[in-house]
């Protein structure tokens, strides 16, 4: 997929954080997930990568369009992997770069969610790593 977009620069991480003593119960109560990937597209997008990733976003995570730090997001839910209910899942674009994000796990306060999500959505707007 990301070959096939042709990406000029690519970052992916994974953070995870536990409140619990039990290291090895990552679906505790405390648990929070932070997964996102962020892509510096070629000039152009001449494979329609964004488009790809909106229509992807709108039907299976059933996304909604809002805005997160200033930068154009669609907002929808997926499975956890880690106990919660859903999973956040969250498209950013802004320019040439793209990212998505993925706010799993039962221990996030709303709080909390929206400031990691704004964080993401910050390294949009700030220079290339």
């Amino acid at each position: 997929l990301l070959v096939a977009g042709r990406v000029a620069r690519q970052v992916e991480v994974l953070l995870v954080s536990t409140r619990s003593a039990d290291a090895d119960a990552p679906n505790g109560p405390g648990t929070r997930v932070l997964s996102y990937r962020v892509l510096d597209l070629a000039a152009g997008d001449p494979r329609g990568l964004t488009t790809f990733l909106e229509r992807a976003f709108t039907r299976c995570a059933h996304a909604t369009p809002s805005r997160i730090g200033g930068v154009d997001a669609l907002v929808g839910s997926g499975r956890s992997d880690y106990g919660a209910s859903a999973a956040e899942v969250v498209l950013l674009r802004s320019g040439a770069r793209i990212a998505w994000a993925v706010v799993d796990g039962l221990g996030w306060t709303p709080d909390e969610q929206a400031r990691a999500v704004g964080a993401v959505a910050g390294l949009l707007t700030g220079p290339a790593a």
